[in-house]
């Protein structure tokens, strides 16, 4: 059996899609726009509520700034 993260820093966050966009500084129609074009991460469905992964969110976000700097 897995172990319990150690604090919630350890674990993966779902967050909203207002917080994706302040995370990535994109709006949220462009959200779902590079959803569309398979260029953005999907979000989970729970219940009623969309949620995305954090890590999903950080990783695509470093992806970016590595495609800068290339």
């Amino acid at each position: 059996m897995p172990h319990p993260p150690a604090n919630q820093n350890d674990r993966d966050q779902l967050i909203s899609c207002q917080e994706v966009a302040t995370d990535t500084g994109l709006g949220k129609t462009t959200i779902y726009r590079l959803m569309k074009e398979d260029r953005f991460p999907k979000p989970a469905r729970i219940g009623k509520a969309v949620r995305w992964s954090r890590a999903h969110v950080q990783a695509w976000i470093a992806l970016q700034v590595s495609n800068i700097a290339a």
